[in-house]
């Protein structure tokens, strides 16, 4: 049964209040709820704040702003440009390519000869795949695949 962190924050500061040291602890949260629920390094940073007296069991603030990229100005850009790299698109929104490589995942798109496509095919090239008894895929006459 996978537990939420906010769960096992709470049995960390339950254990904590016993009495219990930090291995202590996440050695009876992992045999209670199984193993790998908690690292022993995990505990002791739960620990170390509840020393502190710090009982919250959200996340601290992190530096920095996370980014928040619009889709719909994303899919503008590219359906103007699709030839354009993720580091061309990055700059253009204003944020890291990573950011940009994450929003592409998130929209299906992969590059293909130089262009952001849809990674799935379209209802037309589904409905034109030949299945050939030599275990090769055909695609009107384009070789897309070997199935195993």
């Amino acid at each position: 049964m996978q537990k939420s962190k906010r769960q096992i924050r709470q049995c960390l500061l339950h254990e904590y209040k016993l009495g219990h040291n930090a291995s202590e602890a996440a050695r009876n949260i992992c045999r209670g709820l199984g193993k790998g629920t908690v690292s022993r390094p995990t505990a002791w940073r739960w620990f170390e704040r509840f020393r502190n007296k710090d009982y919250s069991l959200e996340d601290d603030q992190r530096s920095g702003r996370p980014t928040e990229i619009d889709l719909s100005e994303l899919k503008q850009i590219i359906e103007s440009d699709p030839s354009l790299s993720q580091l061309d698109v990055a700059d253009k929104v204003g944020c890291t390519q990573q950011a940009i490589q994450y929003q592409f995942k998130k929209l299906g798109l992969v590059s293909k000869l130089g262009q952001w496509l849809p990674h799935d095919l379209t209802e037309y090239q589904k409905k034109n795949v030949l299945r050939c008894p030599t275990n090769f895929t055909f695609y009107i006459g384009h070789t897309i695949g070997l199935i195993i």
